[in-house]
């Protein structure tokens, strides 16, 4: 059975494929129409932000990089993508030939806007050059911007641009910090970067930490990582707005505090092969903070869902003292 904070992005996803494949029964008849573009289910093109003579050039100069690339030696050329299951952005470019970014509704697998131009790179910069700046329609000041500037980092085995402006972010990403500190596994669903597409993530400690281009190294993050140090007595709280399920709360205490830069409200994950919990700190002192881990449990007596629910509960692990905790799913070390 699925734990209950799974269950919500599992709904999701089967929501999302069953409205795919409803779509594409009635596109079927369209499919012809469709752009193959080497790299995933074919598009259509919205129409309304591009002219046709904007959509055939991009289509030609998507082409022409993919001819291109075969004969660059730059290993951060090829083809990029971020965004999740619903939306996401497409960049194919190489250092001769330029670069092509389309926006796409994967949902309705069209693409919404695109830009094209030409490209520079250093082992610091890689810089593209807009020339139809379709993707800042409507943006008060679309006129100011002529050019994304991405930082080229290494992490994970993996090569991803990350906009200049964006560094910070960045990373606070790989610390598990600031907007991304209640990311969760929600981080491997959907990537706010673009990483290489086809490259493959290497959990070796050596690829742990981000490799960027000398003067970066200032916007990298370590996560805020303990372990627990003592284990209260679990206690239930009534969920009046759930039909099924109450709460069970764990109390812990934790080993990291202000001075390691925890606050209340945040999010700490337990390490180890189940992670998909996590202790919300309640009350953070200097150096030791207490949290809650909430679990769902039946209620009593059972009601249940559907005819073939046997009232059973999720089996959970036992959280054992010296659990190591972090603030980052990607499971950095200080070290």
């Amino acid at each position: 059975m699925l734990k209950p904070n799974l269950m919500p992005r599992f709904l999701i996803l089967l929501a999302l494929a069953l409205l795919i494949n409803s779509s594409a029964g009635m596109c079927s008849a369209q499919a012809d129409d469709r752009w193959k573009n080497g790299i995933g289910e074919p598009w259509w093109f919205d129409p309304a932000p591009m002219t046709q003579a904007e959509i055939a050039l991009a289509k030609s100069r998507w082409e022409m990089i993919a001819a291109n690339r075969n004969a660059t030696a730059d290993e951060w050329a090829g083809d990029y993508s971020n965004g999740g299951d619903t939306h996401g952005s497409f960049i194919r470019w190489s250092p001769e030939a330029g670069f092509v970014l389309f926006r796409v509704d994967k949902c309705r697998a069209t693409v919404m806007n695109l830009d094209y131009g030409r490209a520079s790179a250093s082992p610091t910069l890689i810089e593209f050059f807009l020339e139809v700046n379709k993707l800042m329609a409507g943006h008060r000041h679309a006129h100011a911007q002529r050019s994304l500037r991405f930082v080229p980092v290494k992490w994970r085995g993996a090569h991803y641009l990350i906009p200049e402006s964006e560094m910070d972010v960045f990373g606070d990403y790989v610390a598990g910090l600031g907007k991304y500190n209640d990311y969760g596994l929600s981080v491997f669903e959907w990537s706010p970067f673009f990483s290489k597409m086809g490259d493959s993530v290497d959990e070796t400690p050596a690829q742990a930490w981000p490799q960027v281009p000398p003067g970066y190294e200032r916007f990298l993050k370590h996560p805020i990582e303990g372990r627990i140090t003592a284990i209260g007595r679990s206690y239930v709280r009534p969920d009046a707005e759930n039909e099924w399920w109450d709460e069970l709360l764990l109390p812990v205490t934790v080993n990291v505090g202000r001075a390691e830069g925890i606050k209340r409200g945040m999010k700490l994950l337990l390490t180890g092969p189940d992670d998909s919990e996590k202790i919300e700190i309640v009350r953070a002192g200097l150096h030791t903070s207490r949290g809650i881990i909430v679990r769902s449990v039946r209620k009593r007596p059972c009601v249940k869902f559907s005819e073939d629910d046997d009232c059973t509960g999720f089996d959970y692990e036992e959280i054992e003292i010296g659990r190591q905790i972090s603030t980052s799913p990607f499971r950095q070390s200080n070290n």
